[in-house]
């Protein structure tokens, strides 16, 4: 009998749900084995966390936010056959979820070549923060390490995103998969600077290699969800790029539109064996307000 991604959720969520709180379930989660899926309602936000396993729709290696709603909108942001979040550079590798608290989670994926962990902590009153680390085991050959991260948004009206470039607001418009794709920070002075090592057929078949000559100068962008505002804010932008495709996500609920893809990329230059190398960042989620509303969240986080 088929299984409902609803049902398949439910049921794992409830198998791996610990028993009491505050203290007693931190001791808990020291001897927590790994599980699929974690669970943490905090604030406004419920947030699904899952590992590469199957998710109840049939597909597998999408380690990260299954599912992520609001007291201010039930509907997930994220697509329920893909997710948010997800660390894809790492997708279909084996990975470990475990839950280290009632609001924070953690992802380590250990291989030959690297060692990585994410650290997820969701935050009162509609914040998701991540720290990942990143450690080497052998050198890259390229100019630097290209860590991607991917959220497949579920059927916005506007798949657009919106940055900041010397004190006023971008609106960031892909028209096709690999055109006006990624966006780079001002501080690069030349786009072939990231691309220059890459052959042809390279850039052909990795539609983040789409650069357009627009920039942004801080490190944080917006999209809309019905209602909502969904923002990725990172604490450096030297090393971020944006990237979005207008129909990365597929086929939208939506007549004639597509669901957007709103990536970003981490390039680790200098990339030392054995050097962990951090990101932290933080997800926004709440009922939209204004862009300026959204400058003054990043304002405070960054301080």
């Amino acid at each position: 009998m088929a299984v409902s991604r609803r049902n398949f959720v439910q049921g794992v969520v409830a198998a791996t749900t610990l028993a009491g709180t505050g203290e007693s379930m931190a001791r808990a989660a020291e001897k927590e084995p790994p599980s699929p899926v974690a669970l943490v309602n905090r604030g406004e936000l419920s947030v699904l966390f899952g590992d590469s396993t199957t998710h109840g729709m049939g597909r597998t290696g999408y380690c990260g936010i299954w599912s992520l709603t609001s007291a201010q909108q039930p509907h997930n942001a994220f697509i329920s056959s893909y997710a948010g979040f997800i660390y894809n550079s790492q997708r279909g590798r084996p990975v470990e979820l475990r839950r280290l608290a009632e609001d924070q989670v953690e992802f380590v994926l250990n291989d030959p070549g690297s060692h990585t962990r994410a650290l997820f902590t969701v935050r009162e009153p509609y914040y998701v923060d991540c720290e990942a680390t990143v450690t080497l085991q052998n050198r890259v050959s390229g100019p630097y390490l290209l860590q991607s991260w991917a959220s497949y948004i579920n059927s916005p009206e506007d798949g657009d995103i919106y940055f900041r470039h010397a004190g006023n607001w971008v609106r960031a418009h892909s028209p096709q998969h690999g055109v006006e794709a990624t966006y780079a920070p001002a501080s690069l002075k030349d786009i072939e600077d990231d691309l220059r090592h890459l052959t042809p057929e390279e850039r052909k078949n990795n539609f983040v290699y789409g650069y357009s000559q627009q920039r942004f100068t801080e490190p944080f962008y917006y999209g809309r969800i019905r209602n909502m505002a969904l923002a990725f804010f990172f604490d450096t932008a030297d090393a971020i790029r944006f990237a979005i495709s207008p129909s990365g996500g597929g086929t939208s609920i939506l007549p004639g539109k597509s669901c957007p893809a709103w990536d970003w990329l981490w390039l680790i230059r200098d990339a030392q064996p054995g050097k962990p190398f951090t990101l932290r960042m933080r997800m926004v989620y709440k009922a939209f307000v204004s862009p300026e509303d959204i400058l003054d969240e990043f304002t405070r986080w960054r301080k």
